[in-house]
């Protein structure tokens, strides 16, 4: 039953992985700026993000964090995708964001995944 509920949450992560590169590009696509710059931050943010993920936070990236610079580099895109989406318009989505991703954070954390 426990291995259930790990795998479950390791898919959990991947969804939230996801959902922040939605929220980033919500973000961008809602900016209160010119069409332009709304693509630019809108297919940007998230290219930005995902690169950035990709090179310090992957699985099997050479140049992964490990410890406190892990979740710290987490709380800043989890963090800043609660904050996309409270700037955005949208503060409960946010707030059922930021609390999904704290339970899953604190499982990965408990069960070392």
């Amino acid at each position: 039953m426990l291995s259930i509920l790990q795998a479950s949450n390791l898919g959990l992560r991947f969804l939230l992985e996801l959902c922040v590169l939605a929220a980033f590009g919500y973000w961008g696509f809602h900016m209160d700026t010119t069409p332009l710059w709304r693509w630019l931050f809108g297919l940007g943010t998230p290219a930005v993000v995902a690169v950035l993920w990709g090179i310090f936070a992957a699985p099997a990236s050479t140049h992964r964090l490990s410890g406190f610079w892990y979740y710290l580099f987490q709380v800043f895109v989890f963090g800043g995708g609660v904050l996309a989406l409270y700037s955005s318009g949208r503060p409960t989505l946010g707030l059922i964001f930021g609390v999904t991703v704290l339970l899953n954070l604190l499982l990965l954390a408990y069960w070392k995944q």
